[in-house]
């Protein structure tokens, strides 16, 4: 007996996504297809048939991006259902619209208490249709005038509102072919050689794909300032009207420009050593820079805003949740603030992740969206006890009311779902990471404003941490050891991208420094007869504060004589 060979044809896509559509770039039949989940067959049926227009002739087939968002938002238009009226089915047979049923009859299939699945018949062209509603007989035969019957009329029709609608022709239905709104300004040679460089960008300078979508953003505003000409046409006038373009576009951002100009300097870089381009000069390439006096902007830091933790620590006691989506909410600030992780890494966390008993989160890389992709051992943070009790309900509760395993996302999806109102409400979780950070912070904004506080964002807490530590006046390995457990990889990271000395501090550490005690001290500590004692102490805090009282003394001692 033979067996069928399984098929590889993809299911039918309903609808499309175009905000997956990256702005600055082209694509290629087979890129489109990936991203739009369809067979690379379809995509060349779109381009034969349907209007989809190619940056040129040449193969392979390439596809601008702003043709291709608005081819895809046509063919969502051109599959929307035009609204009927209340209790109105729809109809995907010759209808393509929400038609009444069929001598007003239905038959109810009971899905669960709250929704029912409606059977019925296309009155014009007798088509099967199906609707959820309400799981209640009133919405059905008062506010619908539905009658519900155990078996569906036999379609005729002599039964139908309108017979001649049964005969129309299916080519009426057929969309409009699709046209560019207005004419898109690009130019076909540069967005070949562009999709050339995007390519090796994540294998020849192992960039991901984050920073690619920064290189494709910059390297647009570029061809945008240059009227879309060819790159062949770059020289030293078109270098300098683009430095003088950035400084007067960015200027309350000079890092923006500087991000900007750096990745264009880079591409024109790559395409000098490239065939058809060798004409380009280097000298012109090194112009694509700014000023001095705008690279130190750059290039230097703001201050960093912190937030007293013990504030936050009241706010995440004082939250007094209603149901299990604030239950979730308080978990993660308690997360947030017992380990001071990333909030994209936050996001990922499985509930295996978690050591309760150790006292400890893994983050592994091979599924939390580390920095750099680097697995650590994260420490919790000794707060109060409680902060680490919400963390351990929190688990419980996912494990023991939703049926969750340590693969499950520690911090879940909202389930959304349906009343009998047809009202969206949540109910529950789902077993899937939450994708956006957007809703972390809103979540926390609001959390922020009951407690009558300035909003922070969550990277805060981890600078927060930093101070806080750097005023324990820590030893140099327990410093190294909170800069392990910021994931960070030296100790220079914390000092110099974590920790400022705030403007009041400074001032305090200046008046405290006393150069005529501090030479005295330095006399007292190079002198041989106190060399056995400071050998005899083991602890440097306290070699220093006997130093200091024999300081002291000696002062006071020269006062009184």
């Amino acid at each position: 007996m033979m067996t069928r060979k399984p098929s590889n044809k993809k299911s039918p896509t309903r609808k499309f996504n175009s905000r997956s559509i990256h702005k600055g770039r082209s694509y290629t039949a087979k890129e489109l297809a990936e991203i739009c989940d369809i067979d690379e067959s379809v995509v060349h049926r779109w381009r034969r048939e349907e209007g989809l227009i190619p940056i040129d002739n040449q193969t392979p087939a390439m596809f601008y991006w702003q043709t291709v968002k608005q081819f895809l938002d046509h063919k969502n238009d051109s599959r929307k259902m035009p609204a009927g009226k209340d209790g109105d089915f729809p109809c995907f047979g010759k209808c393509k619209l929400k038609r009444r049923a069929f001598q007003n009859q239905v038959v109810i299939v009971k899905r669960n208490d709250r929704l029912w699945n409606a059977k019925a018949i296309c009155s014009y062209c007798g088509s099967k249709m199906n609707m959820g509603v309400p799981a209640c007989d009133f919405t059905l035969n008062i506010t619908w005038g539905y009658q519900v019957v155990e078996e569906l009329p036999k379609f005729s029709i002599i039964g139908t509102t309108n017979p001649s609608s049964t005969t129309t022709d299916k080519a009426g239905y057929k969309t409009n072919k699709f046209s560019p709104l207005e004419a898109i300004a690009f130019c076909p040679e540069n967005e070949r050689i562009k999709h050339r460089y995007f390519d090796r960008v994540i294998h020849r300078f192992g960039k991901d794909k984050g920073s690619l979508r920064k290189i494709i953003s910059s390297i647009l505003v570029f061809e945008e300032f240059n009227n879309f000409s060819n790159f062949k046409t770059f020289g030293y006038e078109v270098a300098k009207e683009f430095q003088k373009f950035l400084t007067d576009k960015y200027k309350h951002s000079p890092q923006s420009a500087y991000r900007i100009m750096q990745a264009v300097k880079e591409f024109f870089l790559w395409l000098k050593e490239q065939k058809g381009y060798k004409r380009l000069e280097y000298d012109d390439i090194k112009s694509l820079r700014l000023s001095l006096k705008d690279t130190e902007k750059a290039k230097s830091s703001k201050p960093r805003k912190v937030v007293d933790l013990d504030k936050w620590e009241e706010m995440i006691l004082n939250i007094d949740p209603k149901n299990e989506m604030e239950l979730r909410g308080r978990a993660i600030f308690a997360c947030l603030i017992s380990t001071g992780i990333r909030i994209e890494a936050l996001l990922s966390l499985k509930i295996g992740d978690l050591n309760l008993q150790e006292n400890y989160i893994f983050q592994d890389s091979n599924h939390v969206n580390t920095k750099f992709s680097q697995s650590h051992k994260t420490n919790l943070w000794k707060f109060k006890p409680e902060i680490k009790q919400f963390l351990i309900d929190w688990v419980g509760l996912l494990k023991e009311e939703h049926g969750f395993t340590d693969d499950d996302p520690l911090f879940p999806k909202i389930q959304i779902t349906a009343n009998s109102l047809f009202q969206f409400e949540k109910d529950g979780f789902k077993k899937e990471f939450i994708k956006q950070p957007e809703v972390i912070r809103k979540e926390l904004a609001k959390q922020f404003s009951n407690a009558n506080l300035d909003y922070y964002t969550p990277h805060t807490v981890r600078h927060s941490l930093t101070a806080m530590f750097m005023g324990f006046e820590l030893n140099p390995e327990q410093l190294k050891a909170v800069s392990q457990n910021m994931s960070h990889k030296s100790l220079e990271t914390t000092l110099n991208s974590y920790y400022q000395v705030h403007e009041f501090r400074k001032d305090q550490i200046i008046d405290s420094l006393d150069i005529e005690k501090l030479k005295r001290l330095r006399q007292i500590k190079d002198n041989p007869k106190y060399q056995f004692i400071i050998s005899q102490m083991l602890d440097e805090s306290m070699i220093d504060k006997v130093f200091e009282l024999v300081v002291s003394e000696g002062k006071q001692k020269e006062g009184s004589q």
